[in-house]
């Protein structure tokens, strides 16, 4: 448990340090990069699991068509 409180109040000093060298302007920058890439990173994952199930669900139909021709 001792070395859970350690790392966690280590965490939290670090942190402390870099946001009070950094100015308003800069931790907002910070966060602004930070959501931008969550954003992106959520919006690619929930693409890729649209396109298989659309795959998944016409990919069956489509071969069909094109063996037919």
């Amino acid at each position: 448990m001792d070395e859970k409180t350690d790392l966690i109040t280590r965490l939290i000093a670090g942190l402390t340090t870099f946001f009070s060298m950094a100015s308003l302007n800069d931790v907002g920058v910070i966060c602004g990069i930070v959501l931008g890439l969550g954003s992106f990173a959520l919006s690619w994952y929930y693409k890729d699991k649209n396109h298989k199930l659309l795959a998944e669900q016409f990919g069956e139909k489509f071969a069909e068509k094109v063996s037919d021709d």
